[in-house]
């Protein structure tokens, strides 16, 4: 049986590579859309004044750390094969949070500890260990 779409493709070469080429083509995305600003996220939400504002998550003490060079990391990735994210002392299970100047203190029940950390010096501290 003659197979019109097969021996058309056998017969140019040519149009199956336009058609691949306009099929990649069309996966691509060509909008120039504005990104988008991110407001503040803040509690309570308006027409409340907001007393709290999101400013970043913290997981482990690694998210205290000051940020190290490029060239530091890229290195060590390369020695090492570790990622450029260094690995901190994680929570067990935070239960209670509080900030106060500046700091942020983290209950822990399963370490039965509290952990202290300073952003703005890059410093970590475990309390009660």
């Amino acid at each position: 049986m003659f197979n019109p779409i097969k021996g058309l493709f056998k017969s140019t070469p040519w149009l199956t590579l336009i058609l691949c080429a306009l099929f990649i083509a069309g996966c691509g995305s060509t909008s120039d859309k504005k990104k988008e600003t991110i407001k503040a996220l803040a509690f309570p939400e308006p027409p409340d004044d907001p007393r709290y504002y999101y400013e970043r998550t913290i997981r482990s003490t690694s998210d205290v750390k000051p940020q190290e060079d490029e060239e530091d990391i890229s290195f060590r990735e390369l020695v090492t094969g570790e990622s450029g994210v260094s690995s901190g002392i994680g929570f067990g299970k935070p239960f209670g949070i509080i900030a106060r100047k500046g700091r942020v203190y983290v209950g822990d029940t399963v370490l039965r500890s509290i952990m202290m950390f300073d952003p703005a010096k890059g410093k970590h501290k475990e309390i009660g260990a």
